[in-house]
């Protein structure tokens, strides 16, 4: 990852940490494309690294995802969001660690390796001075 990238995603992942909740995310996409991977807070406030599966298809990098938290010592587990499934795997309270492991894991999910630029946006909670935005529900008639 770029250095100023990674720079960009600890803060925004060290805001999470000091204003989140676990209704904030934080998507981070690789530039012109379209692999990306999600930022969450779980229940006790430590830092997700989520996989959104992409679609019926797509174990191959589920499958990848898997094997990435197992060579990394990290826990995972399965989620619903609705018709969706998202793998998350929890990463710990220091958010440059978060940051190496989304580096590493963009490159055993994705292949994406060396200096490139990711793309973040958050939703959930407005943070001063921030990126993030809160997700507003339309009014009720």
């Amino acid at each position: 990852m770029h250095p100023i990238s990674f720079d960009e995603l600890v803060e925004k992942l060290t805001q999470m940490r000091e204003f989140g909740n676990s209704t904030m995310m934080l998507f981070v996409t690789v530039r012109t494309t379209s692999d990306g991977l999600l930022a969450g807070l779980n229940e006790g406030r430590a830092l997700e690294l989520q996989y959104p599966r992409a679609g019926i298809f797509d174990f191959v990098r589920v499958l990848r995802f898997v094997r990435f938290c197992r060579r990394k010592g990290l826990s995972w587990q399965k989620y619903r969001w609705g018709r969706e499934r998202v793998y998350a795997a929890d990463v710990g309270y220091d958010p440059a660690r978060a940051a190496n492991l989304f580096d590493s894991c963009f490159g055993s999910i994705f292949g994406h390796y060396g200096p490139f630029a990711v793309r973040l946006h958050g939703i959930g909670l407005l943070v001063p001075g921030s990126s993030f935005r809160r997700a507003a529900l339309p009014p009720l008639n």
